[in-house]
């Protein structure tokens, strides 16, 4: 919730229909991204201080719930890319995503 925002806005069922809708575009583009276009990378090579400036930098803006999710999506490590081959994190499908989503606010 910021600054502003009544309750009513918050909780718009419309509002949170197209953001939801926007997500997923963004998220399917971003996973399509990763398994058929050449030169993205697994993990982005930044110098730990420069991703500590860049974030200090990136949180004072004002930006979209789905700004940030694509800085957050172009910035990590990308578990889904088909060259990723660690093994600390199970990469979850995305059909768990989506229910993960349903599960876990209850």
């Amino acid at each position: 919730m910021t600054t502003g925002q009544s309750l009513a806005e918050v909780y718009d069922a419309e509002q949170f229909r197209a953001i939801g809708k926007e997500l997923i575009d963004v998220l399917a583009d971003h996973l399509n991204d990763l398994q058929h276009k050449e030169g993205k990378k697994v993990y982005p090579n930044h110098a730990p201080e420069d991703e500590l400036q860049f974030w200090e930098d990136d949180l004072k803006q004002e930006s979209t719930p789905i700004q940030t999710l694509t800085t957050l999506l172009n910035r990590s490590q990308q578990t889904q890319h088909p060259k990723y081959m660690g093994h600390q994190t199970a990469v979850p499908a995305p059909i768990s995503a989506l229910t993960g989503m349903v599960t876990i606010s209850k």
